[in-house]
């Protein structure tokens, strides 16, 4: 039996899944990147492990029990996720943008992170939230000095995900 045949194995320890075996890592991350390397594990962040869950890549665990993907969506913010998986689906890398105020950084398709830099922050706003204008324009100011290009991410109710691109101008 092949490996890719089945799910591989992550336990859920404290705020993210932990995947051991070199052969299971490789398999999960493929050309994608997916999740950390640290200390010879991967480490996947929640969002990273249930959109894998759902894809039936992995089967997660907690104190010995398998747990599903319901679980572990309680633990994540519903609009978060959906622009995870939006971007994911459509070929970007989605690592966490907190270093920079943001909720994303994302990759074009097809860059290593190992050696490329983000293109885009994206920061998720629900579609009946406010926004500060201040608090837009500093994330704007941020994209714009470390040369990434600001997403505005707009989750509507049923999840359907509206993006907008926000440009920094110094008159």
């Amino acid at each position: 039996m092949r490996l890719r045949s089945k799910s591989v194995k992550a336990i859920l320890s404290g705020e993210c899944l932990i995947v051991r075996g070199n052969r299971e890592i490789n398999v999960l991350r493929g050309k994608r990147k997916i999740g950390t390397i640290k200390n010879g594990v991967l480490e996947l962040s929640p969002l990273e492990g249930i959109y894998l869950m759902k894809k039936g890549k992995i089967k997660a665990f907690h104190m010995g029990k398998e747990i599903n993907v319901d679980q572990l969506l309680q633990k994540v913010d519903f609009k978060r996720y959906h622009v995870f998986e939006d971007l994911t689906e459509k070929g970007y890398l989605v690592k966490s943008g907190h270093k920079y105020g943001a909720d994303f950084r994302v990759y074009e398709k097809g860059d290593d992170p190992d050696k490329e830099h983000s293109s885009y922050l994206v920061r998720v706003i629900g579609e009946v939230e406010s926004v500060k204008a201040y608090d837009l324009l500093a994330l704007a100011r941020v994209a714009h000095s470390v040369r990434k290009k600001l997403i505005l991410a707009i989750v509507g109710e049923e999840g359907e995900v509206t993006y907008y691109s926000v440009k920094w101008t110094k008159l």
